[in-house]
């Protein structure tokens, strides 16, 4: 073959790679679904970003996307969690977080950490560099994602036990350190509760308890550094959707169709029947709390007084708000703007390809995903900066009550009573050598009033732990325990 053969060979194949390399690019963007930049400027819609993770293609799809403070979490079935700057969409890292391919529950994250967990293992990742700082064996499999803050790491696990991990060992007065280094490969055990059922919903951290619900109804409000109740709220009915809060306020929905908001001294502000399953979490934003019960659209309710405002029979998830509009999906994968004021559809299109989302709390940010990890982030054109909705920051500790030892709830499928009530813990703490019984879920007793809490924290002693109330045992573990 002479140089003149080659070099037409050569253009050949050079011409030919190219009309593939822009009929892939077109294919890319066909198949990504991505709505051309008419359609979002005749909403007053723009891209902002979109970004591809890194996957494995055709054998690893994407399941979750969480959004948290300024950052983007993706989780793969791979055991793969990536990391983003969720106004920028640049990919900060991507880490292993699991020793076997399994599902990755969305993280918490604090000031230097992330914490995730997936199968029976918790691992620590520097929040910068996704570098492992370590990874522990947990009791059993974790059935939810963790909450942390600067002093604890709260993992809940499929033999209904919560367990409070201390991140920052202290001394105690007799300068022992606290709490206690245990036997199994957790680090430090602060302490552990048995809510006797199911904990599939994350916690909620506030300044001073862990909130957290158990599949028959019952709401635990804790202390956080040792095992005290503050309160156990009853409902009617089992759990159906994750827990949601906004400032003081907390958002149950139950399988008897009703949404309680309840607020951080454990008293009932009301109770909203939607005649409707409640699935999904609810969302509240500002002023409105938005249900989508299946079956029955969108609902928006008054968060001051739990009335219904407006109906939207079309949406069936929401992703996110700004000041005017509500941002939703439909059954068919349509793409809602709905205006915020009557419920009205402004416009929509057909987003097929984006079955992912991640409901924003914080900001106007809207963001979807693909199964293949390539991820976008919309937003309205005016918004060059983010609109940032009224703070979700935690109550202040004088609106708190005094907390009280509580006992481990038996694990038992007795049915809820028949209206909600506040079952206060008791009023004198066990001696330190009385070992601690189980009381029955979902009784309480009919003489009893919902625990009002004191106008002023009662001082707490210092934390030490009772030897049979609190000390987690060394030679069973509750894994085994619960068995």
């Amino acid at each position: 073959m002479n140089r003149r053969q080659l070099s037409g060979s050569t253009c050949l194949a050079l011409f030919l790679l190219s009309l593939w390399s822009s009929a892939s690019v077109a294919e890319h963007r066909r198949v990504s679904g991505f709505v051309d930049d008419l359609t979002l400027d005749r909403f007053g819609m723009t891209r902002r970003w979109y970004s591809q993770v890194p996957t494995l293609r055709l054998r690893e799809r994407v399941l979750s996307l969480k959004q948290i403070e300024n950052l983007l979490f993706a989780a793969s079935d791979k055991g793969q969690l990536h990391c983003l700057e969720s106004e920028t969409g640049k990919l900060l890292w991507s880490q292993d977080v699991s020793n076997t391919p399994g599902e990755v529950f969305p993280p918490a994250i604090t000031e230097k950490y992330v914490y995730v967990c997936s199968g029976s293992r918790l691992t620590q990742l520097d929040r910068a560099t996704g570098q492992v700082i370590q990874s522990s064996s947990l009791p059993a499999a974790a059935t939810s994602g963790p909450a942390a803050n600067e002093n604890f790491c709260y993992v809940q696990t499929i033999n209904n036990f919560i367990y409070a991990i201390a991140l920052k060992p202290s001394l105690d007065e007799e300068g022992k350190k606290w709490p206690y280094k245990r036997k199994y490969s957790l680090p430090y055990v602060a302490w552990f509760f048995n809510a006797g059922s199911p904990l599939f919903n994350p916690p909620i951290l506030t300044n001073d308890r862990v909130i957290f619900a158990g599949q028959n109804g019952v709401v635990f409000a804790s202390s956080l550094s040792q095992r005290n109740l503050y309160y156990r709220f009853i409902t009617n009915a089992k759990l159906t959707a994750p827990i949601s809060r906004r400032q003081r306020t907390f958002y149950v929905a139950t399988e008897d169709y009703n949404l309680y908001a309840v607020n951080v001294k454990g008293n009932l502000e009301w109770r909203f029947a939607s005649g409707f399953p409640i699935s999904r979490q609810p969302v509240p934003f500002e002023t409105d709390i938005f249900l989508t019960p299946d079956g029955a659209g969108l609902m928006c309710v008054s968060q001051s007084e739990g009335k219904l405002r407006w109906i939207n029979e079309s949406a069936r998830q929401v992703i996110g708000a700004s000041q005017n509009r509500v941002y939703a999906m439909t059954s068919t994968m349509r793409f809602l703007i709905i205006d915020r004021a009557d419920g009205t559809t402004v416009g929509s299109w057909f987003s097929p390809d984006f079955p992912i989302v991640a409901y924003n709390q914080t900001t106007d940010r809207l963001f979807q995903a693909t199964e293949r990890g390539l991820i976008q982030c919309l937003a309205e054109r005016e918004n060059i900066t983010p609109f940032f909705h009224e703070s979700i920051s935690p109550p202040t500790d004088d609106e708190s009550a005094p907390p009280a030892p509580a006992e481990d709830a038996p694990e038992s499928d007795e049915p809820a009573p028949a209206s909600p009530r506040i079952s206060p813990p008791d009023e004198d703490p066990p001696a330190a050598d009385d070992k601690m019984e189980s009381d029955e879920p979902g009784k309480t007793d009919d003489d009893a009033s919902p625990a009002e809490p004191a106008e002023e924290p009662a001082e707490e002693a210092p934390e030490k732990e009772s030897p049979d109330a609190e000390e987690m045992p060394e030679e069973t573990p509750p894994a085994d325990k619960a068995k």
